[in-house]
């Protein structure tokens, strides 16, 4: 076996053999780890004690205790600061008390927002502010600071589950563009109170085909007035309002779109090409509109296409009008 992979086989081999040390000590429960090492600590020198919690004995806050009263407090403090000792989850809020009362809250508060201690932190009633300038995100998540996320431009840490605790916190802290990139703003609909809000975030942003989307939570004549004053001409013939685009100064845009029927409609009967009118239709709809230019007075349309008779009523109809 070269040297590297002895080393590396040696490493496992006491990584297997600490968990399962480890295992064992857990099986004897907090009273009876406590009684075994209040043995250990009373009867061993202080560096055999150090190496077995250096090596995977747990600490407890009575093993730390005990190591207290025997004056062993700075080994205790760089046992704690090196990192190196091990401890069952459930054991956090306790251990938690144990080092404010030796380090000193402020000083036990740095030193585990400096590591990124996150299970003893978790305990500690910090302030969000003190937890984002550090980074603990997770720990933010966790306490539901959504607002604080949201502050530090880090609404990627927002859980979606969650999504109806923080879409109205985005909303109001004026960072509705996430709600676009990501599609959140289907949701709005789901914050009646926040519609202006909403219908704001839609019209600031500029998201036109979203805002045509939601229109039915909207006002109507919001929404169509704001999409005529910046020129969105298409999602208004979309939303079938022909009347108010050809009472708007929109009938140019009719026309470049061929809207014949709806110029008809609204008068504007002398604007039709009557040819690609009738060229466009299919033939059971080309009688209606040989029907309308007669109504119409188009008798040139109508001799071109041979429809004389047609062609004298439409002359009638022009000389009535």
């Amino acid at each position: 076996m070269l040297k590297g992979q002895k080393n590396k086989f040696l490493c496992q081999t006491n990584f297997y053999e600490i968990m399962n040390k480890q295992k064992m000590l857990q099986s004897l429960g907090l009273d009876g780890y406590n009684h075994l090492m209040a043995k250990v600590i009373y009867t061993e020198c202080r560096s055999d004690v150090f190496d077995r919690l250096n090596e995977g004995y747990p600490i407890t806050p009575m093993v730390l205790q005990m190591l207290f009263e025997r004056g062993w407090e700075r080994q205790i403090d760089d046992l704690i600061r090196n990192g190196t000792f091990w401890h069952p989850i459930d054991w956090n809020k306790k251990l938690t008390i144990w080092f404010q009362g030796f380090f000193g809250d402020d000083e036990f508060t740095n030193l585990c927002l400096y590591k990124g201690w996150t299970s003893f932190l978790t305990h500690m009633n910090l302030e969000a502010k003190l937890l984002a300038e550090y980074e603990q995100w997770n720990l933010l998540i966790e306490r539901g600071e959504w607002q604080t996320l949201i502050d530090h431009d880090r609404l990627d840490k927002l859980p979606r589950e969650k999504w109806r605790e923080w879409i109205p916190l985005v909303l109001k802290s004026g960072k509705s563009e996430f709600l676009f990139q990501n599609r959140w703003y289907k949701f709005l609909d789901e914050f009646p109170s926040l519609k202006d809000l909403a219908f704001a975030a839609f019209v600031n942003g500029g998201h036109w085909k979203e805002l045509f989307e939601h229109r039915k939570i909207f006002s109507n004549d919001d929404v169509r007035n704001e999409l005529l004053k910046h020129e969105q001409y298409d999602l208004l013939l979309q939303m079938q309002e022909y009347r108010f685009l050809a009472t708007n100064g929109q009938v140019g845009f009719l026309v470049k779109n061929k809207c014949w029927g709806i110029l008809i409609r609204y008068g504007y009967r002398s604007l039709v090409d009557w040819e690609d009118y009738y060229d466009s239709s299919n033939k059971y709809q080309r009688k209606n509109v040989l029907d309308q230019a007669v109504e119409a007075g188009a008798v040139d349309f109508l001799k071109a296409k041979g429809h004389r008779f047609l062609a004298f009523k439409a002359g009638f109809y022009r000389h009535k009008r």
